[in-house]
This record gives C-alpha cells, structure tokens and sequence, in this order.
C-alpha cells in the first residue's frame, strides 16, 4: 500500500474523505511505540492518507514502524 505523511488542518481531512481518501493520525507516545490510528487528539504528530484502507485486526491502532516497513511512502497525494 502506498501512504502519504503529512500535517492537515480539520478542513483539508473532510475534503480529502470527500474524494475517497482514507485519512489516519499518527499519535507520537514518548512511553511506547508511535501508533497509527482513526482520530488522535493528544499528541497527534500528523496524518498518513491513503487510498487504500488500513486493516486495524480488531485494534485502535497499528504500530507505525510496522506499518512503514510493509509500505510505501510517497512524496505527493498524487502518486497514490
């Protein structure tokens, strides 16, 4: 699966929704592993988006170094 990392405003994810894009946050935890997940409030560090949608397995979450070594990033929305 291909991912883009970025930063959004509140805005910016309804319109990425809007156009069939999956868009997750990424919650940076100092005590733990960073996670990826559906809505961060507390320390959010940014988004991933895809096209594609994530498979949780019955999670909140998904450890983001996991995720970013089965993955491909990209360095624009449109190469996904």
């Amino acid at each position: 699966m291909k991912y883009y990392l970025t930063c959004l405003e509140r805005q910016e994810i309804r319109e990425l929704l809007a156009k069939g894009y999956y868009v997750y946050q990424i919650r940076c935890n100092p005590d733990w592993h960073d996670t990826i997940e559906k809505n961060v409030f507390i320390n959010n560090m940014g988004e991933i988006i895809t096209k594609e949608e994530i498979d949780f397995k019955n999670k909140d979450y998904v450890l983001y170094n996991a995720f970013c070594k089965k993955n491909k990033s990209v360095e624009s929305i449109e190469e996904l």
